[in-house]
């Protein structure tokens, strides 16, 4: 998907300088900024002033955290959507890039429309406390989306970077995991999942106790 909309309020400064020009309010520069031609929006990039996050721009003065990178990927996308998999793990932190292929999900029978290029959206069981809401927009829970990324077998390079990254968090619990996947419904590759964070717990344990 291009990158085709500044995603955040900018700044005064930037709208003053920005490449439309003129000393517009900080108000009327907002609009300015969001209607700029992708053309421009680089052009604020290649100056500073922009970045690019997800799906689209956000200027350079944001601290981005999990509702930052969450708007960027869901903003323009039906509120039956919520990030998933490796998605979920970029929005909570867990990789430094947005991966390639943007995953949603959608609960079971929402039938939620959106699957197309580099986006795959299915359908998942998910409990009441999996999906979690940031600033209107839904991603799975850290445990879920662990559970979920240790179930996928593809991509394992960077699915192993997010579930070392995610167990490191002290809301996510490999033993939760576990229990998670031995007693959930709609969960197929169960065995998988289970060796793979047996394994991931076994390479944290080595990698905590080594000395320099």
């Amino acid at each position: 998907m291009p990158l085709p909309r500044v995603l955040f309020p900018a700044s005064a400064a930037i709208v003053a300088s920005g490449p439309s020009g003129g000393g517009a309010s900080a108000s009327a520069g907002i609009a300015d900024v969001l209607d700029l031609p992708e053309a421009e929006l680089r052009a604020a990039g290649l100056d500073g002033e922009l970045f690019a996050l997800g799906d689209g721009y956000c200027p350079s003065d944001v601290l981005v955290g999990p509702a930052e990178r969450l708007h960027s990927v869901l903003q323009p996308r039906s509120r039956r959507l919520a990030a998933e998999g490796l998605t979920a793990a970029w929005v909570w932190g867990a990789l430094p890039f947005a991966p390639r292929v943007l995953r949603l999900c959608c609960t079971l029978g929402s039938r939620a429309e959106g699957s197309g290029a580099g986006v795959e959206v299915r359908e998942l069981t998910l409990r009441d406390d999996e999906l979690l809401r940031l600033d209107g927009l839904a991603v799975t829970s850290p445990l879920r989306t662990l559970v979920d990324i240790a179930r996928d077998p593809r991509d394992l390079e960077h699915g192993d970077a997010a579930l070392h990254a995610l167990l490191r968090r002290a809301d996510v619990g490999i033993e939760a995991a576990l229990t998670r996947l031995a007693h959930g419904r709609g969960l197929p590759g169960r065995r998988l999942a289970t060796a793979r964070l047996r394994r991931i717990e076994h390479e944290s344990t080595l990698t905590d106790g080594e000395t320099w």
